[in-house]
């Protein structure tokens, strides 16, 4: 074909645009894409000759053989004959997907150059990701990682990543990027169906079609791996995996960059379960566990040191739908269990956590204006601690003193909810949502409220106005044994522009007042702080094979307490973003992207007046700016079709320029200053992966 990159849009009898809907081709799936919120995909030619699927829940599958030259195509979906005579409510979008920012597909996952192909490290490319501390943990719109919430299935995973450090960095997700379908991010204004969070929320759905049977094998630098996807018959399937990681070849090929890691190694296990026993009934299952340690070496606060942590985790999320006429009934059930050990001069943690998670939801179309969701959660959280810690908390040496301490948390919340959708014009879509507590005990009562409103300006253009306030609560930690209710008031306007030629620009801008933050160097709780936002987004196809990205992020983060004001570590900061991509079906795929600030605000400590006596804090918290931040990342994968098998090689250049780019500062054990602390130097991954 002369073409070799297929776009269209996909459609009902209507002319509405379908999203979500599975586009591949019938011999090589893998090249498949779901349909964007305006129906549109786009996806490279297959390299035989080969009929192009189309299908969606709810909708008569069709194909057809694109021709060269008939380009962008129409496709139009008919409704199945059950539909017709009962509507499945679920064959449509969330009911909450005005508050939609963007939707992600396993090929932008693993196209992006920064997200390893891991689906959280996806997000940093984002303008809404205000992400400085190359982490998986989403921070969304200049909010800590511990306000947002990742929910799979419906059910939410707290703190949803591996290889976690005592600050909290988690290097990548817990979560297997062949498993996932889509993932749903909502920046700011996180709707109330998908919980309460006062910052944004990621909402991962796993795959609800398997095309057909297969075994892959990953090999890695520093992984080995296999899965297996088994169809059942038609509609039911499974998916199994584990996985590998060990640290020596990694450690050997980047020793002379990596100097502080000093070993890693991680085993783990998956099970994606899909079942449709009726015609209007789904049940989803996703198991994982794994066993991880690793060893760092680490300056904190003016100790030098051997890190050393390990953990156990198991969690799963359960989903059970049941479709009719005009709605749908689902129940969410979730545990999350671990275990936890690291250990750091005269610190010694060990702490279990268990989380259990039931919700109902009941969804119903009142009329082709009207929609409405309404649900109960019930959720405990239990955590224990069994610590050794320092008795100051500037020493923290091994021969420093420390103190045992056993403590331990519960806490119970029961809510409802109320959502509600109208439509009273075409180029309209009104919602709001209420979500309240029903028990008295630990925080009280408490309500969260929120509104949107979406105006379609023209077929290309849309306006969203978003707001609310939201209450959450924080996640303890061995220092910081509290669990405190938090909130934020939010206030956002998006707008989009999506031309028919692909050219989409994207302009917002937002207002956070936030309170409940605890800040442990401190010791103290602030009183509140607001958060101004200001970002853009451009992005196009420039030929066939190569498209771009550039994005801008300004923000001001404002904090203040004890009758003080002072910056926020991302106060003032300006955060660009540039992706270039050259996707060639015949070639390779390459991807180069660039991440840059002016540099975070850190709070500098003086010595003591005397030995043994607390550094004073000769300003305010964060007085000290770092130096700006500056990384290049490029990704390289060549993929070799066999009929139904395949084979990928790829590489991975972390940092390819090697740019020194400052975390925080050095001391020495009185508190003089002595460097700085650096983020991840260059580093080389490459490996494989061949599907049987």
């Amino acid at each position: 074909m002369a073409q070799d990159t297929l776009r269209g849009v996909v459609l009902n009898q209507q002319r509405e645009p379908l999203m979500a809907a599975h586009v591949y081709w019938q011999k090589q799936p893998s090249l498949g894409t779901f349909t964007d919120i305006q129906g549109r995909f786009t996806l490279p030619f297959s390299t035989v000759a080969d009929s192009l699927r189309i299908s969606l829940l709810g909708y008569e599958e069709t194909g057809l053989q694109p021709q060269p030259g008939a380009q962008p195509l129409e496709i139009f979906l008919s409704a199945t004959e059950y539909e017709l005579s009962a509507l499945l409510v679920e064959g449509k979008d969330p009911i909450s997907d005005a508050f939609l920012l963007t939707k992600q597909e396993q090929l932008d996952i693993y196209l992006n150059p920064v997200a390893a192909a891991d689906p959280l490290r996806a997000l940093i490319n984002l303008p809404a990701s205000t992400n400085t501390s190359e982490s998986a943990n989403p921070e969304l719109r200049g909010s800590s990682a511990d306000r947002s919430r990742v929910l799979v299935n419906g059910v939410p995973i707290y703190r949803p990543v591996r290889n976690t450090q005592i600050n909290g960095i988690g290097n990548f997700s817990l979560f297997n990027t062949e498993l996932l379908q889509h993932q749903y991010v909502y920046p700011t204004n996180a709707p109330l169906t998908r919980g309460n969070s006062t910052a944004g929320a990621v909402a991962i759905e796993t795959v609800k079609e398997l095309p057909q049977n297969y075994t892959q094998l990953s090999l890695g630098l520093a992984n080995a791996g296999v899965l297996r996807g088994q169809r059942l018959d038609e509609h039911n399937f499974f998916q199994v995996y584990t996985n590998r990681q060990f640290s020596g070849g990694f450690l050997t090929l980047n020793q002379s960059k990596i100097r502080d890691l000093e070993s890693f190694q991680s085993q783990d296990a998956g099970f994606n379960l899909h079942l449709e026993p009726l015609p209007d009934l789904q049940v989803d299952l996703l198991a994982y566990g794994i066993d991880e340690s690793y060893g760092l070496r680490l300056n904190i606060l003016g100790q030098t040191g051997p890190l050393e942590s390990q953990r156990q985790r198991y969690f799963h999320a359960l989903r059970l739908r049941k479709s009719y006429r005009k709605g749908s009934l689902s129940l969410h059930h979730g545990f999350d269990g671990s275990k936890t050990y690291f250990t750091f001069g005269n610190t010694d943690s060990r702490q279990r956590q268990r989380n259990l998670y039931t919700a109902f939801d009941w969804r119903r179309e009142l009329n082709e204006r009207w929609e409405m969701q309404t649900g109960i959660v019930h959720e405990q959280q239990r955590y224990f601690f069994h610590d050794s810690l320092p008795v100051d908390w500037f020493r923290n040496g091994l021969d420093d003193p420390a103190f045992a301490e056993a403590d331990s948390l519960r806490m119970q919340r029961l809510e409802t909810y109320r959502y509600v959708r109208y439509q009273p014009h075409d180029d309209w879509l009104l919602q709001a949502g209420l979500r309240m507590s029903l028990l008295k005990r630990d925080f009280g009562r408490y309500l969260s409220g929120q509104f949107s409103a979406r105006h379609q300006l023209t077929r290309e253009q849309a306006l969203l106005l978003s707001g609310g306030y939201y209450q959450s609560f924080s996640l303890p930690t061995s220092f910081d044994k509290q669990i405190r209710l938090l909130n934020s008031w939010q206030l956002a306007l998006d707008y989009d522009y999506l031309s028919t030629e692909d050219l989409h620009l994207h302009l917002a801008a937002y207002y956070k007042r936030e309170s409940g933050q605890y800040d442990p160097l401190q010791n103290q709780l602030e009183d509140h702080r607001k958060i101004f936002g200001l970002e853009a987004l451009i992005e196009q196809p420039l030929t066939t094979y190569w498209s771009y990205s550039l994005s801008g992020t300004w923000l001001q983060q404002r904090v203040f307490g004890a009758g003080q004001e002072w910056s926020g570590t991302q106060d003032q900061l300006f955060l660009a973003k540039a992706l270039l991509q050259y996707r060639h079906p015949d070639w390779f795929d390459f991807g180069l992207n660039y991440i840059t600030h002016n540099g975070l605000w850190t709070t500098r400590l003086s010595p003591a007046a005397e030995p043994g006596l607390a550094p004073s804090f000769p300003g305010l918290p964060n007085d000290f700016r770092l130096r700006p931040y500056g990384s290049l990342n490029l990704s390289l994968s060549r993929y070799f079709p066999w009929g139904k098998r395949s084979l990928v090689l790829f590489l991975n250049v972390n940092n390819l320029l090697d740019q020194g780019n400052e975390s925080n500062l050095r001391y020495t054990p009185d508190f003089h200053e002595n460097g700085r602390e650096y983020y991840q130097r260059r580093s080389i991954y490459f490996g494989l992966v061949w599907k049987l």
